[in-house]
């Protein structure tokens, strides 16, 4: 499998003036019944209007996916930054795990190791008090799918680590144009603020 995507990300003038190009391709191998390989590359341009700043930056992921039984799996992604990191995007390790409880529902635990916190270009993250900034976060949660392309998630997130000061009760949906990604160890790490 192979994938090419092309995406513009612009944040409303109210709160800041910038604006984000990303061109990147994906791939993915399954390796026999259990294993899946993977691996992307992103290039970004980010422009902070109001700093008067560019970041261009290339991140390169490394995915794999083990499913030793139908209903469990295990995944682990590292995303490398090569030269500068936007700032949605840091040097990160990802590890999840899950659990599918019904054909439309998943049990899931994640845990988000980075050398940066998450920044939306949104603007809002400024005071903190949508979008801790946070290098660790734990979540636990569960995923149902709705209709065949949306998702409703649920869970508990607890920013810098098991015994962080910050935790929070998440609820959101996502749809996705292409299918519910359910039978798949993948579940975001959000890059929005944390009430998403």
């Amino acid at each position: 499998y192979i994938s090419v995507t092309g995406v513009q990300t612009c944040a409303l003038p109210i709160f800041v003036d910038n604006s984000r190009n990303t061109f990147g391709g994906k791939w993915s191998q399954r390796i026999g019944e259990q294993f899946v390989l993977g691996a992307g590359l992103d290039h970004r341009s980010f422009d902070d209007n109001r700093a008067r700043r560019q970041i261009t930056s290339n991140l390169a992921t490394l995915q794999g996916e083990w499913k030793p039984m139908a209903r469990v799996s295990a995944m682990a992604r590292r995303e490398q930054n090569f030269g500068d990191a936007d700032p949605t995007y840091p040097n990160q390790t990802v590890l999840t795990g899950s659990y599918l409880l019904s054909p439309g529902s998943k049990l899931f635990v994640t845990q988000r190791l980075s050398d940066k916190p998450i920044v939306p270009i949104s603007g809002i993250a400024g005071a903190e008090l949508m979008s801790p900034l946070s290098t660790r976060e734990t979540a636990i949660g569960i995923q149902s799918a709705v209709s065949s392309n949306t998702d409703v998630t649920s869970r508990m997130q607890l920013d810098r680590g098991l015994n962080g000061t910050d935790a929070f009760a998440l609820v959101g949906t996502r749809t996705d144009r292409k299918s519910t990604r359910l039978n798949s160890s993948h579940t975001d790490i959000s890059r929005m603020p944390s009430s998403a």
